[in-house]
């Protein structure tokens, strides 16, 4: 996949965006809540997925992420050719420290799991409709995540359950993440398109 329009990232950390707009400052840069009203520990065993091994207890971030705000920003502001890059911890779900990838295939499973990650009924349906706005104006998706879940199959088929497609580009990274976005935005090419 590549876009010949303009770049957007959408991500919860203003050191992050700070940063991907010092190396292009041609990419516009939507930046979501990432102070959460209440951030609750999740109790074990989880209701989909698993704690992820060796990490702190998995946390659910009430609040975080995308907004009806964003979704009619990104809606309003994003035309044919464009590529919008998604972050996906605290900016597209709101739990953390969960692994997904013992959780079961099928729909009804994945939907369940998907539901749960995100923060509910109403918040999944907001973001699918962000989705299919999106695609339906012809603008190219991508995933950035750095989480041990990122390129994992069950992983990938909560992110096209969400998106609604299979044609999205994943940057998926190891290491602290600021580390990896800043080098990944240093790429020029980064600056004005994006490639599988």
């Amino acid at each position: 996949m590549s876009s010949d329009g303009a770049v957007a990232v959408v991500n919860n950390s203003p050191e992050q965006l700070a940063g991907i707009r010092a190396a292009c400052p041609r990419v516009r840069t939507y930046a979501v809540p990432h102070k959460t009203r209440k951030r609750e520990r999740l109790p074990l065993p989880l209701a989909h997925g698993q704690r992820k091994h060796g990490s702190a207890p998995p946390v659910i971030d009430l609040g975080a992420g995308i907004n009806a705000t964003t979704v009619r920003k990104l809606l309003a502001e994003s035309e044919a050719g464009d590529t919008v890059l998604f972050d996906w911890g605290r900016t597209l779900v709101q739990v953390k420290g969960v692994d997904f990838s013992q959780i079961g295939k099928g729909a009804a499973a994945e939907e369940a799991a998907l539901r749960w990650a995100v923060g509910g009924a109403a918040r999944l349906r907001l973001l699918r409709r962000l989705f299919a706005g999106l695609r339906a104006r012809g603008v190219h998706l991508g995933m950035l995540s750095n989480s041990g879940n990122c390129g994992a199959a069950a992983w990938k088929r909560l992110v096209y359950r969400l998106t609604g497609t299979r044609h999205i580009a994943m940057m998926c990274g190891d290491g602290p993440k600021w580390r990896r976005i800043s080098r990944r935005w240093r790429q020029p090419a980064l600056c004005n398109r994006v490639a599988d």
